[in-house]
């Protein structure tokens, strides 16, 4: 479930003015009981003959989604092969970007294999590399198998403002 922070508020502020032709009234922000006000709020007010005005104001805060993905990456070579070099991609869910500071890695290698890390971040997407070598040996007729393979599991935040 994402997290989801305040975000637009309608404030009617009622005005009472006499004979203001043109006038910008900066006003604390309207907080509720007991909370200090956190902004200044300024209204434009254009009347010629009225005794009393209702101004209607908006908060024009956006609002900060977040959701945390967690995706698994596995390679595992094959009997007798050379040392492979697997590259795993992970995209932004479509409309968020990537914290690139929270990426998290969990990863897990054979013997003579390595885990390599992050490569190519970007607010859409990153790869993550390891080196998948085998221990075994293939000299027919004495051959032992000894497959490699790196797994794990990348977990990072994304984020999303909307008005």
């Amino acid at each position: 479930m994402p997290f989801m922070s305040p975000s637009r508020r309608k404030l009617l502020v009622d005005v009472s003015v006499i004979l203001v032709p043109a006038a910008t009234i900066a006003a604390p922000f309207i907080s509720r009981p007991g909370e200090e006000p956190r902004d200044d709020v300024s209204v434009s007010v254009v009347a010629e003959d009225t005794q009393q005005i209702s101004v209607v104001a908006e908060d024009m805060q956006q609002t900060k989604l977040e959701q945390i993905r967690t995706e698994g990456f596995r390679q595992r070579n094959g009997h007798c092969m050379e040392p492979t070099l697997p590259s795993f991609s992970f995209h932004a869910t479509e409309g968020w970007t990537i914290d690139r500071a929270s990426v998290e890695v969990r990863c897990h290698e054979s013997s003579k294999s390595t885990c390599n890390g992050i490569r190519g971040i970007t607010e859409r997407s990153f790869n993550y590399s390891c080196t998948v070598a085998n221990s075994g040996f293939c000299i027919p007729p004495l051959v032992r198998d000894g497959r490699g393979s790196c797994w794990g599991e990348i977990k990072w935040t994304e984020q999303r403002v909307t008005d």
